[in-house]
């Protein structure tokens, strides 16, 4: 998963925007509720490996005896600074891989952030988190970015305000938690997981190709400090034949 530098530029430059301008009225800190299988995983650490996907950095940690270090990746719960999609599942704890289905949605397509941003802006379309970005061509070639909205209800797809509204059909990913700064190199070595782990797999298969078939949800402001950061690198996946 090669990201160039401008497009990573591109993606924290608009998040810090976002934390700025957006989610500037964020004065207490929230937290997401934890997936319910955490509780039970934490309650039996050496035992949870068993449970946690291949190529999960907690189930690496934990069978290397590094408990205490998987018990931070699975106890911590991201900062919520803005509602999530209607239907979306729960966040994927740190340093697990785990299958997760996403119902259709809405969002709004641009090349850069700024005509986002304006489009929601005068539309008035409440911010979401995440924000998604991923490597399909672009005018730019830097890759896309995506606002999503809150359900398929608000607005309509077509091309308005320099954007393009689609429809997302309902996708099945492989998903795993991120926490710290957002850079190529933990992304790259994420999406190598998602790799490997998809090669121990039967039942599915990449969708599409190369780095088309990842995404990035990126849920935080520049105000959160790097440590508490949280994000998802997704591998596209479809029932294989």
């Amino acid at each position: 998963m090669r990201w160039t530098r401008k497009a990573w530029l591109v993606v924290t430059g608009a998040i810090a925007t976002l934390g700025g301008i957006a989610y500037a009225a964020v004065a207490s800190v929230e937290r997401m509720t934890a997936p319910p299988y955490v509780a039970e995983l934490l309650a039996d650490l050496p035992a949870a490996a068993e449970r946690l996907a291949p190529h999960s950095p907690a189930r690496e940690a934990i069978e290397s005896g590094e408990l205490e270090s998987a018990h931070e990746m699975l106890s911590f719960r991201p900062r919520a600074e803005a509602p999530i999609p209607e239907g979306f599942p729960a966040y994927t704890p740190v340093g697990v891989i785990e299958l997760k289905t996403y119902p259709s949605y809405r969002k709004a397509v641009g090349a850069s952030f700024w005509p986002l941003f304006s489009h929601i802006q005068t539309q008035g379309i409440p911010m979401t988190a995440p924000v998604e970005m991923n490597r399909a061509d672009s005018v730019k070639g830097d890759g896309q970015m995506a606002f999503l909205y809150q359900n398929t209800k608000v607005g309509s797809p077509g091309a308005i305000d320099r954007v393009e509204v689609t429809d997302t059909a309902a996708t099945i990913v492989a998903s795993l938690g991120m926490r710290g700064r957002m850079n190529e190199a933990t992304a790259a070595d994420a999406a190598k997981r998602l790799e490997d782990w998809l090669a121990t797999q039967s039942e599915y298969r990449r969708q599409g190709t190369g780095e088309a078939s990842f995404r990035v949800f990126g849920y935080n402001s520049p105000m959160v400090p790097d440590r508490e950061k949280y994000w998802e690198v997704q591998l596209l996946l479809e029932p294989a034949k």
